[in-house]
C-alpha cells in the first residue's frame, strides 16, 4: 500500500466539508477555494507534503526543488497563496 493509499484509508469525509479521522478528532476543510487553486499550487502542496516527511519545517529551497517549477517567484507567490487560505 502506498503512502498516499494509507493516507487516504485514514480519513473518512463526511457532510459539511469536515473529515473525521479514525483517531474521532474532527478537523473543519473548507471546499470553496480547491476550485480555485492552479496546477502550480497542488505542485507546492505536493512537495510540502513530501518534504515533511522528513523535516519539520520544510525549507523554501526544498519546496521549490521538490515542486518542479521553474522560477522560484512562482514557488513564492503558491506558498503565499496556498498559506492565505491555510492550508499550509
Amino acid at each position: 500500500m502506498s503512502w498516499d493509499e494509507a493516507r487516504l484509508n485514514s480519513v473518512e469525509a463526511t457532510q459539511g466539508g469536515s473529515l473525521e479521522l479514525l483517531n474521532g478528532h474532527t478537523m473543519k476543510l473548507d471546499l470553496g477555494y480547491m476550485r480555485y487553486l492552479t496546477g502550480d499550487d497542488f505542485r507546492v502542496l505536493k512537495a510540502v507534503e513530501q518534504g515533511s516527511r522528513n523535516h519539520e519545517v520544510v525549507p523554501t529551497e526544498m519546496i521549490h526543488q521538490l515542486s518542479g517549477l521553474r522560477a522560484i517567484s512562482g514557488t513564492n507567490r503558491a506558498i503565499s497563496d496556498l498559506a492565505k487560505i491555510k492550508l499550509i
